[in-house]
C-alpha cells in the first residue's frame, strides 16, 4: 500500500468499559475460586461473612453447609497459595520495571481484607456476580498482612 497524498487523521482513544470489563473477566473467576478455597479448608464462619457482599443468600446458605469439608487438603491450600503468587509476581514487558506488576496498572491484591471490610481499601473488584468494579480513593499497592485471607484483586480507578 503506498503512503496516501492527502493528510490522514487518526483518532485514538482508551476504551475504559472494554478494559473495566477484562479486568473484571480475570478477578471474577479468580476471587470465586479463592472463597470457594476459604470455604471448603477453613471452618471459621468469617470466611462467608467476608464474601458475603458478593454472595445470594443461597450462596452464603450453600457456603456455611460447606464450611470446612475439606479441611487440612494441602492440594487446594497449594492451589490457593500459586494463585496468589502468580498474581503477585512482577511480570517481564516491554516497559521493565516501570510496568511489571499488575499493581501498577490498578489491579492490587490484599491479603488482609476481602469486598467491603474497610472504608479505606481500595475498592474490591467483584467476587461473582456484581457486574460493577467500586471506587477508591487512592491507590495502594500490593500487600502481604501474614494473614491467611485470600489475596483479592482490586481496582483502584476506572
Amino acid at each position: 500500500m503506498a503512503p496516501s497524498k492527502d493528510p490522514v487523521d487518526l483518532t485514538v482513544h482508551r476504551d475504559a468499559k472494554a478494559i473495566k470489563d477484562t479486568v473484571l473477566s480475570l478477578s471474577a473467576p479468580y476471587n470465586r475460586i479463592i472463597t470457594d478455597v476459604d470455604v471448603l479448608t477453613r471452618k471459621d464462619a468469617a470466611v462467608i461473612d467476608q464474601a458475603a457482599v458478593n454472595l445470594t443468600d443461597e450462596e452464603k446458605k450453600k457456603a456455611t453447609e460447606r464450611l470446612g469439608l475439606l479441611t487440612g487438603e494441602t492440594m487446594l491450600s497449594n492451589l490457593k497459595s500459586s494463585m496468589q503468587q502468580i498474581m503477585m509476581n512482577p511480570y517481564p514487558t516491554s516497559r521493565s520495571r516501570e510496568l511489571s506488576l499488575l499493581a501498577q496498572i490498578g489491579i492490587a491484591t490484599d491479603c488482609g481484607a476481602r469486598v467491603g471490610d474497610r472504608q479505606d481499601a481500595p475498592a474490591r473488584l467483584p467476587r461473582g456476580r456484581r457486574g460493577e468494579a467500586q471506587r477508591a480513593p487512592s491507590p495502594r499497592p500490593p500487600t502481604r498482612s501474614g494473614n491467611s485471607s485470600a489475596t483479592t484483586p482490586t481496582a483502584t480507578s476506572w
